[in-house]
């Protein structure tokens, strides 16, 4: 009895597993169709603003060059990970040490990354795009520099 009990939790654990599996999968191709977007955008770096959460932050950008225009669009549950206005750009992301202000930043939406280039350490990091949410939304909300 004992022994079936045990199976019949291994079971349960198994098939709790795999749906989490394959709810977060079904989240993360969402997300992709979402990003795909074809918005490139090249800018240098205005100024930074970090949150309390895990180097989560606003990037505002001179933008250099851009496929669009203006990019001002939001999501039912959520923010793109940036914006565009009248020649300036915002990234929302955690942001790497050692960005600063006058660093080079690419964001490729339909690769999910962004690309800074530091000039003081001469170093290239990459950094994953995702769609804001939660406290990262109210933080974007309280602390754009696009009013």
């Amino acid at each position: 009895m004992k022994n079936l009990n045990l199976l019949i939790l291994l079971i349960v654990f198994i098939c709790m597993v795999t749906c989490i599996y394959h709810c977060g999968e079904m989240q993360e191709k969402e997300i992709d169709s979402i990003l795909k977007n074809n918005v490139f955008i090249k800018g240098n770096v205005l100024s930074i603003k970090q949150s309390n959460n895990h180097d989560f932050g606003i990037i505002l950008l001179d933008v250099d060059s851009a496929n669009v225009k203006e990019f001002i669009d939001t999501l039912k549950n959520g923010f793109y990970p940036y914006r565009v206005e009248h020649g300036k750009a915002e990234l929302y992301a955690t942001i790497s040490d050692g960005i600063s202000i006058g660093d080079k930043v690419i964001i490729n939406s339909n690769e999910r990354k962004a690309t800074y280039y530091c000039h003081k350490s001469n170093q290239r990091f990459e950094g994953f795009l995702n769609v804001i949410t939660g406290f990262n939304l109210e933080y974007v909300k309280e602390n754009t520099s696009f009013k």
